[in-house]
């Protein structure tokens, strides 16, 4: 859920993987971009995940 009002989001906390960073993705982008229709939020996270999975970007379960 992203709140672009306040400038803040919240994830699901049993998301993970790369699934974790295309919901973290689209949720920024609908706080930085609130202009942005839902399918280009949609394409942003999906595609800045890909990017971030294949360069090896793992959250780091022991350091929140």
């Amino acid at each position: 859920m992203a709140y672009p009002l306040e400038y803040k989001v919240e994830l699901d906390p049993d998301l993970d993987g790369k699934n974790l960073i295309e919901i973290a993705v689209h949720e920024v982008s609908h706080v930085v971009f609130p202009h942005l229709d839902e399918a280009t939020v949609d394409l942003l996270g999906k595609q800045c995940a890909d990017v971030l999975w294949r360069l090896k970007f793992r959250v780091n379960e022991d350091h929140e």
